[in-house]
């Protein structure tokens, strides 16, 4: 288990003899643990009919765990409580020291959570603390990870379940704390931990010498830190600076690195402090075709736009119709079937395209049916016009991209650029690109990393003050320049931003 997704998915995707179930995130396994309930915070629109005059919720708000920092739009008095709430809770603090309007806050949350039977994630947590003895799946060992951002209370959970156990591992590195502006703290990882049963891991598996000697120069500017051996792998690595590559403007000099970086079967990632940095990049590769996603964070359809949230995407659609493409398919190439006939011209329109009636007769069929091949003599009678099905027979992209339905023309623009641009096989694979914020890759890795040192005006007064504020700074572009498994290229700031707002860092 781990606190972050991108960690639980990096386990998830080591191939492990571990059922799916058994890993996961904390507040995951505590979802199935107390029976999948409806969560609060997917339901703040209801609040919000109750209490917008009050303390009125941003229905985004629970995006704000990527950038604690950054800047998140329309968050008030009601987003700031609910976050407070959240905190205290977190660090188990007695409700007897809360602020008065936390506390009356919670009344009024709290109430409306009973009255309608939701539950908010930190309830997961406490739930859990108290019906459930055992952890999911009753395991002989626990292991987790990304242990230094647990809050008092995942520790009093996992503590719980542990006694249960024979094992508890618990894996974490205190430079690498992103959360502590939610009660996360390595004490409770390391207390009453006997000296004989901490390990070091003295190696890196992950990071070469020239990123070491660069991340290990800059998490020493913390205050207060215990210095421990740490060695890289035995790889060179390299660091270099790309200062005309800035957030508000990327050239096209990155996508060049890119393509120089994809043709020798790398992977990148290009990491910001807060969403907003990374618009103009995702414009620049949506433009050129390139495919990017973040496997870490699939609920947002800005960094995931080949995948949908749910039901069939635009990329899933167009691999239906070029089905019989060998260049896309290879061996798997075959006619189409029913099944793959209504995916695809469900987004198409009808006039000069298809037979009326066309996509009716297809959803009116079996599923046995819609699994076997179609005929030709079929296709003609009653799916397609003569000339429209000429077009599909020879795979045509332009065309079909011509034919698309108005309603759905936005979200099919970028899949055809991509498959225009980049070949239909690409809509197959993983993409090799990862864009995201610096807290949504927390657990990730990529062979190079692009990082822009750009801070929001909150996190640049962060780092402008002194103790934990500037620490949580530091540690959040320490583990950016961490992800790198070959090649850190440390960006430039944009010239726009205001005296202060990025961050200096030395190579």
């Amino acid at each position: 288990m781990s606190f972050t997704r991108a960690a639980a998915v990096e386990i998830a995707g080591r191939d492990l003899p571990i059922p799916d179930e058994h890993v996961g995130t904390i507040h995951a396994l505590c979802y199935r643990a107390i029976g999948r309930p409806t969560i609060a915070e997917t339901r703040l629109a209801e609040w919000n009919t109750q209490h917008a005059n009050s303390y009125r919720l941003n229905v985004r708000t629970k995006g704000t765990l990527d950038e604690p920092s950054g800047n998140y739009g329309e968050l008030g008095r009601g987003d700031d409580l609910l976050r407070q709430y959240q905190v205290l809770r977190a660090r188990m603090a007695p409700r007897a020291g809360w602020p008065a309007s936390v506390a009356a806050f919670a009344q009024r949350w709290e109430s409306w959570k009973r009255d309608t039977g939701y539950v908010d994630f930190t309830d997961l947590l406490t739930t859990a603390l108290e019906d459930v003895d055992h952890a999911p799946g009753n395991p002989h060992v626990i292991t987790l990870d990304e242990s230094q951002d647990c809050t008092p209370l995942q520790w009093a959970l996992i503590r719980k379940w542990a006694r249960h156990c024979d094992t508890l591992v618990a894996v974490g590195d205190a430079d690498q704390i992103l959360y502590h502006w939610m009660g996360a703290s390595p004490e409770p990882m390391m207390i009453p931990l006997p000296e004989d049963r901490k390990i070091v891991l003295q190696h890196s598996y992950r990071v070469p010498h020239a990123v070491h000697a660069v991340s290990q120069k800059w998490i020493r500017q913390i205050s207060n830190r215990e210095d421990v051996a740490y060695l890289p792998r035995d790889a060179e690595g390299e660091v270099v600076c790309k200062n005309n590559i800035r957030w508000r403007n990327p050239t096209t000099e990155l996508l060049r690195d890119i393509d120089a970086e994809l043709s020798l079967g790398q992977s990148v990632m290009i990491l910001a402090s807060c969403s907003y940095m990374l618009a103009p990049t995702i414009k620049m590769l949506r433009s050129a075709g390139y495919p990017y996603h973040n496997p870490y964070r699939y609920s947002r359809g800005d960094w995931n736009p080949l995948r949908a949230s749910r039901g069939t995407s635009v990329s899933d659609r167009l691999l239906a119709y070029l089905r019989p493409d060998r260049s896309v398919w290879g061996e798997y190439s075959r006619m189409w079937t029913y099944d793959d006939l209504e995916d695809f011209v469900g987004i198409l329109r009808t006039d000069g395209v298809l037979k009326r009636g066309a996509k009716t007769k297809l959803r009116s069929m079996g599923e046995d049916e819609k699994r076997s091949e179609v005929s030709l003599g079929w296709l003609l009678s009653d799916v397609f016009e003569e000339d429209a099905l000429n077009h599909a027979f020879e795979a045509d992209l332009r065309w079909f991209g011509d034919n698309v339905l108005a309603s759905k023309r936005q979200v099919a623009e970028y899949p055809l650029t991509v498959a225009l641009k980049r070949g239909g096989q690409v809509l197959r694979e993983q993409p090799s690109i990862i864009v995201g914020t610096i807290h949504s890759v927390k657990g990730g890795e990529a062979s190079v990393v692009y990082l822009y040192p750009d801070l929001s005006r909150a996190g640049a007064n962060q780092w402008v003050a002194s103790g934990e504020g500037r620490d949580s700074v530091i540690r959040m572009f320490y583990v950016g320049m961490t992800r790198a498994r070959e090649k850190l290229v440390l960006c430039g700031h944009s010239q726009s931003s205001p005296a202060g707002c990025h961050v200096s860092i030395a190579v």
